[in-house]
């Protein structure tokens, strides 16, 4: 593929959208909703095609375009660079397919709506934000798009302002990140400081010695970004934004920047070397994935809002990620293949899942309010009259349970398969998460599919056609996407013995979950117990009722003491200005005579300074 046209693909599928968002939003304004639309879903589809174009280029080795320069301050700018490459491409690929389908999607989901010209305009910024992200190429760009991509997930979250809960989830998403974006930040300032340059061809030259800290302080930029423990408690409050949102960011395409983060910061550290990242740091990152994807399985197991569950199990789908990238490079980067299979597959059965819950929401959002909308408890029965929507739910539920022939059960099984030949006891969490993700996506189906109507019967007869094509793309790729992964992302064969384990895993699961509802096995749980599990292990109470006063206690105190010095500096400098003032004026008496007086002195005191240099 020539340099020119991976160029003008590149830039294409980043600036098209960016330029769209504005021009959507004043056609919104002119000329009223399918405009902005319109617009928002061309600018999609050129960011698809040119994604797709990349994607199929067959890019063996990195290519880096040299691009404009774009001054910023007078004196200095940065480069406005592209760094293509199987990695950058096939996330690409995914922001592009994700992005074009729930353009579709929301013009029948958010009709009425009153923000439509605001959320298709960010709708395209945040999909050229996304592309800009994972082609540039340099980290001076890479932030800043970074920096657009959380601005949008802020206000997407927050679109329905008026609602204390969505106003305050946004404030929530913004804040908690912003401990990563710090982070990131500060390790890209050290990056310039060791390499001399962000862009990531004189980052590669400089290896793991000028990497490792940066390296370091952008996982903790992926971990918040990502939705990963200790930062992840942002993530189930944002699925108060409408469900496309949440479909596009918050399970397909944001949450995995964090990913793209870590992979591209270690491919860039080890600079094509064999040689293994340290093992604390890749231990650290299978601890923090393994422990999430089991933590957050388990609390997706006691959730009734459909949306919630769907979101702690974004965060548990990522923390088998997490892990696999923490254990491959033990090795090599032979089992990264199988994150990144990963990685597509969770792209599109999470969509598909998001999608086909957001068609039961927008029908009964209107009758009974969001949030009972959201409880599959009293929406229970509703996708059952139409074909397509269980086809969805069950297509979903199976590849996120991990059954064949669905897509998750091969990226599933091969993360296993790291899994068992790396680190046994991270294995074991994975195995057990899985067996909690198989049990909540049996309760998904079953409440929305198998559970008797509560309210008269009120189900989905006929889902807009907007709304239904991309349910039924997603459908069809929750058995293909592994196919997404192209040389030198080959897809992973995992061993029997992984096969066997996770089959096991999520038989277990699905035969709790049908001994339960089916009522031949009752459990009774302790409501204090189930209380804590719903809850997150009150991991959200612990920050609100400790860690946040106690930072605010901090903070005041500093600022208590920081006013303290501030107004002693002002008192000295006022009491030095007093007195000067009072000396200034014991010397001014208005007598001729003194002044001749001290003018006669002055004049003696240069002449004799006059002498002795000429002396000197």
């Amino acid at each position: 593929m020539a340099v020119v046209d991976a160029a003008t693909a590149g830039y294409t599928a980043i600036l098209v959208p960016l330029a769209s968002a504005p021009l959507a939003a004043v056609a919104g304004y002119l000329l009223g909703r399918r405009a902005a639309w319109a617009i928002a879903l061309a600018s999609a589809a050129a960011a698809l095609l040119s994604s797709y174009v990349l994607y199929t280029s067959g890019v063996e080795e990195p290519l880096y375009v040299e691009g404009p320069r774009i001054p910023l301050v007078p004196g200095m700018g940065i480069r406005f660079s592209l760094y293509i490459d199987g990695l950058s491409a096939f996330f690409s690929m995914i922001v592009g397919l994700v992005g074009f389908l729930v353009v579709v999607y929301s013009y029948s989901y958010m009709e009425g709506d009153p923000g439509y010209t605001r959320y298709y305009s960010l709708l395209a910024l945040f999909i050229g934000a996304m592309e800009g992200l994972v082609l540039a190429g340099g980290l001076a760009q890479l932030y800043i798009f970074w920096e657009i991509v959380g601005l949008c997930s802020f206000a997407l979250i927050a679109h329905h302002y008026y609602s204390p809960r969505a106003s305050a989830a946004g404030v929530k998403a913004l804040l908690t990140t912003r401990i990563g974006d710090t982070a990131l930040l500060v390790g890209i300032v050290y990056a310039y400081l060791a390499a001399g340059s962000l862009e990531y061809p004189v980052l590669a030259e400089a290896g793991l010695s000028a990497m490792w800290l940066p390296l370091t302080l952008a996982f903790i930029g992926a971990v918040a970004k990502s939705a990963q423990l200790p930062f992840h408690v942002w993530l189930p409050d944002a699925m108060e934004g409408p469900t496309p949102v949440s479909a596009l960011i918050h399970a397909a395409t944001m949450v995995k920047a964090g990913v793209y983060l870590l992979l591209r910061m270690s491919t860039l550290a080890l600079a094509g070397d064999v040689v293994a990242l340290p093992s604390g740091f890749l231990q650290i990152v299978a601890i923090v994935g393994a422990a999430t994807a089991l933590y957050a399985a388990l609390a997706a197991a006691a959730q009734y809002d459909a949306k919630r569950l769907l979101a702690y199990s974004t965060m548990s789908q990522l923390g088998f990620i997490y892990a696999t990238i923490g254990l491959a490079w033990r090795a090599g980067s032979e089992g990264l293949a199988a994150a990144l299979e990963h990685v597509a597959s969770h792209a599109v059965f999470k969509a598909l899942l998001f999608l086909a819950v957001g068609i039961v929401i927008h029908e009964f959002e209107l009758l009974f309010g969001p949030e009972i909308a959201r409880d599959m408890r009293y929406v229970a029965g509703a996708a059952r009259g139409s074909r397509l929507l269980v086809a969805g739910l069950v297509a979903g539920a199976a590849a996120l349970a991990g059954i064949p022939p669905f897509n998750g059960a091969w990226s599933k099984e091969a993360i296993i398969d790291v899994a068992i030949n790396s680190d046994p006891l991270a294995a074991l969490a994975l195995l057990a998460a899985s067996a909690a993700t198989a049990f909540y996506s049996a309760k998904l189906v079953y409440y929305l599919v198998f559970a008797e109507p509560r309210h008269g019967g009120l189900k989905v007869e006929k889902p807009p056609m907007a709304m239904a094509a991309p349910v039924l793309v997603l459908a069809v790729l929750a058995i293909a996407s592994p196919l997404l992964l192209k040389p030198p992302l080959q897809a992973v064969e995992p061993s029997a013995g992984a096969v066997a384990a996770g089959l096991a895993a999520a038989s277990a699961g699905l035969l709790a979950a049908y001994l339960l509802y089916s009522g031949r096995l009752e459990v009774v749980v302790p409501k204090t117990v189930h209380r804590m599990v719903l809850e997150g292990f009150y991991v959200d109470r612990v920050y609100t009722r400790i860690v946040v006063p106690s930072i605010l206690f901090v903070a005041r105190m500093s600022a208590r003491g920081l006013i303290g010095v501030v107004d002693a500096l002002a008192s000295t400098v006022a009491s030095l200005s007093l007195q000067l003032g009072e000396v200034m004026r014991s010397i001014h008496l208005g007598k001729l005579s003194y002044y001749y007086a001290v003018y006669l002195a002055g004049l003696v005191i240069l002449i004799i300074a006059a002498l002795i240099g000429v002396g000197g």
